[in-house]
């Protein structure tokens, strides 16, 4: 659905306003999804320089890595045209037949776990009809089933 008029969306249509908004989103901000969003709305007011620069560029592709499996991350271009306003041009690669889900990852010190995954949890039997099932391990993903230890869908 268009953000501004309502209207049905599909297609490229679709996936700009995709990635819009997943680049504007405040990490933190969406409710039952705190990991959604990126890390540019941080880096706003910052003197640009090298190492900003370097930032921009990691924070938006991983933000695209991350929540919009459709696309493949080709180049990423930041301008300074005017002082005090800078522009990121994206270059990226449609992936069709992809569904606008986000990928899922294991859990990890570093990896955050989309979502779309849940751990398993065991749960301790308040019934007096039936033995409680097997502990399990791993991660359920809405797709498939993850091993400990594999890298992510």
């Amino acid at each position: 659905m268009d953000a501004t008029t309502g209207a049905a969306l599909a297609g490229i249509d679709h996936l700009r306003q995709s990635i819009r908004d997943i680049l504007t989103t405040r990490i933190g901000t969406r409710v039952m999804r705190r990991d959604y969003g990126s890390d540019l709305p941080g880096l706003i007011d910052r003197p640009m320089s090298p190492g900003l620069r370097v930032e921009i560029f990691a924070a938006t592709a991983r933000a695209l890595r991350r929540w919009e499996p459709r696309v493949r991350v080709e180049r990423i271009a930041v301008t300074e045209a005017v002082p005090g306003r800078v522009t990121i041009e994206l270059v990226v690669r449609h992936l069709p037949g992809r569904s606008a889900r986000p990928r899922c990852q294991p859990a990890g010190d570093a990896a955050p776990v989309a979502p779309a995954c849940r751990r398993r949890s065991r749960r301790r039997h308040s019934g007096p009809a039936t033995p409680p099932s097997p502990p399990t391990s791993g991660w359920q993903c809405r797709r498939r089933r993850h091993r400990a230890g594999r890298p992510g869908c």
